[in-house]
């Protein structure tokens, strides 16, 4: 009876103990999984000692070429999303060297904090007061070296709450290894892990977002070229499917306007062209016929008109012309004898 109850006083524990570790997973995963989104009204941008100096010694799983292309990607999204920004620098003019050159002229209006010894940035007053000036929540570090001045910064901005996003692919240090177990550390603490162009997508969230889309655009065209390569093939499609559409209408419109002109000029022949052959033919019989009408009377009223005295003047001579006749042919008549020798 007594091993009766144990056993089951064992299985209540067991269960009860099952139960709540489902309950607090449930309610662990529920606040893991929550997702609120980067955008243009809860980010800050922080830079953490991008120096020339330090540029020199990456050498992780990327080169300079690419870090210095995401770098500059990042920056630019800081510029067209309207992104709170600042660079802070260790010793800027120690061997750290100088802030990155492109990121002040990307960024003329970001806050500058040059740090004299502080290796976290968040023990600088002036860094850690401008993080509680933003009133956000959500911080995207870059900087160098990812297991140094990344890291520190990125936990002490957990430990008070925030979350922090990292873009690695701007980041830097020496070694793959070194990069490698940096960013496992800062995973395992709650950092979420980005790239910049996983950042740029978030914050436009929508292509018709009209406000920043170019830029966004743009971006991706200079510093992901074969995602800007698809960006401009789909520009070329759209204006020339925008030009066969303005091709078809100025067709259909002349088409309208040539059917409009026949059926103009039909009528046109129909009501005006064969009414006016018409009585211009009318019009033009009846002039001819009074002309010939004229021609035909116009011999009458003439002889008419004329005087009898004329007309005997003209029929006189004929009959006067006789004697001359006469005369002339006796003349010609001598004319013709052969003339008679005279001799002396």
């Amino acid at each position: 009876m007594k091993q009766i109850i144990l056993l089951f006083l064992f299985t209540y524990l067991c269960v009860s103990i099952q139960c709540q570790g489902d309950s607090s997973d449930s309610s662990s995963s529920s606040q893991r999984f929550r997702y609120e989104p980067l955008s243009s009204d809860n980010a800050v941008l922080l830079f953490v000692d991008q120096q020339t100096g330090l540029a020199n010694g990456i050498k992780d799983s990327k080169s300079l070429v690419e870090w210095r292309n995401a770098l500059l990607a990042l920056a630019k999204i800081g510029k067209y999303f309207d992104l709170p920004v600042v660079i802070t620098s260790s010793k800027p003019d120690g061997p750290n060297g100088p802030i990155y050159p492109d990121l002040i002229n990307f960024l003329p209006n970001a806050t500058v904090i040059n740090r004299d010894g502080e290796i976290n940035a968040m023990d600088n007053n002036d860094f850690a007061g401008f993080i509680n000036s933003t009133g956000r929540r959500k911080f995207i570090v870059s900087g160098i070296v990812t297991e140094v001045c990344v890291a520190f910064v990125s936990l002490s901005l957990l430990d008070k709450g925030y979350d922090v996003y990292v873009a690695f692919d701007s980041s830097g240090t020496y070694d793959k290894y070194v990069e490698k177990l940096a960013i496992e550390r800062l995973v395992h603490r709650g950092v979420v892990p980005m790239s910049w162009f996983a950042i740029a997508s978030e914050l436009q969230k929508d292509w018709r977002n009209e406000l920043t889309a170019s830029e966004f655009a743009k971006i991706l065209q200079e510093h992901l070229p074969w995602y800007g390569n698809l960006i401009s093939s789909s520009m070329n499609q759209s204006s020339s499917s925008e030009s066969e559409s303005f091709t078809e209408s100025f067709t259909e419109s002349f088409t309208e306007s040539e059917s409009f002109t026949e059926s103009e000029s039909e009528s046109f022949t129909e009501s005006e062209s064969e009414p006016a052959t018409e009585s211009f033919t009318e019009s033009f019989t009846e002039s001819f016929t009074e002309s010939e009408s004229f021609t035909e009377s116009a011999p009458e009223s003439f002889t008419e008109s004329a005087p009898e005295s004329f007309t005997e003047s003209l029929t006189e001579p004929a009959t006067e012309s006789e004697p001359l006749t006469e005369a002339g042919t006796e003349n010609t008549e001598s004319s013709n004898e052969p003339a008679t020798e005279t001799t002396s």
